[in-house]
């Protein structure tokens, strides 16, 4: 990291006076309801698998930007300092945030983080945080998804590829499944609650009984294009309970 990013992630003053953690949506968040945080991917994800590095979205296109580049180094700084979840709480109530999508980018690095993103959680009770995460691979830090999960305004996915194998079934968590480029969509296991395609070569709303996210089905439709924010499905609905042994 530059020192001029160090700079700028350990500056003194008020939470107003330096930049914003929180992004604004995206062409697949939507524009209004979500906001989003991210850091820099594959580096901060300790339960990546060479699948989901080498179908990762997060290392080309605009992401490889310097700025957004740039932008995400310095989240990873500050989130390790001090003052990182009074920022966030206050970036929270100042902009009325309803919804956070934790990493567009990166993922949960360390117990810890995972314990700050629930100490803002609790302080922010009527705003939801949702999260994708494949560190429920690293035991040191999946107790803290576990707790993490269990806070009523936390949505949490596991994710899980032909790699890493189906995710275990945590209370208040819910699967993701990644269908890799090539891969039939028979081998969704059809214990996933939602299944994401790396490839979108034809329309398709289920995989082995599972859901398609929407945005990706790649069906025609007449209304509005789908975005998060129209569909809510990662953030809305209470997750099920686990499956029983």
């Amino acid at each position: 990291m530059s020192n001029r990013l160090e700079i700028l992630a350990s500056a003194p003053g008020p939470a107003a006076a330096r930049p914003p953690l929180l992004c604004r949506g995206n062409a697949k968040l939507g524009r209004e309801l979500i906001w989003s945080f991210s850091i820099p991917a594959v580096a901060s994800c300790p339960g990546s698998t060479p699948a989901c590095r080498a179908a990762c979205y997060a290392r080309s296109g605009r992401f490889a930007f310097p700025s957004v580049k740039g932008r995400h180094a310095r989240n990873l700084a500050r989130a390790e300092r001090p003052g990182f979840v009074a920022d966030l709480v206050d970036q929270v109530r100042r902009d009325f945030v309803r919804v956070v999508r934790v990493h567009g980018s990166g993922d949960f690095h360390s117990a810890g983080y995972v314990g700050r993103w629930a100490e803002a959680a609790r302080i922010c009770r009527s705003t939801v945080f949702y999260a994708y995460t494949r560190s429920w691979r690293v035991p040191e830090i999946r107790g803290a998804l576990a707790d993490f999960a269990g806070l009523p305004n936390v949505r949490l996915w596991y994710s899980g590829d032909r790699d890493s194998g189906p995710p275990p079934r945590d209370p208040g968590v819910r699967t993701a499944w990644m269908i890799g480029p090539g891969e039939p969509t028979g081998s969704v296991p059809a214990t996933a609650d939602l299944a994401f395609r790396v490839r979108r070569s034809g329309p398709l709303k289920r995989a082995n009984g599972v859901l398609v996210c929407p945005y990706e089905q790649a069906v025609p439709r007449s209304c509005p294009p789908i975005t998060c924010e129209r569909c809510r499905i990662c953030f809305d609905r209470p997750p099920r309970p686990p499956a029983r042994p």
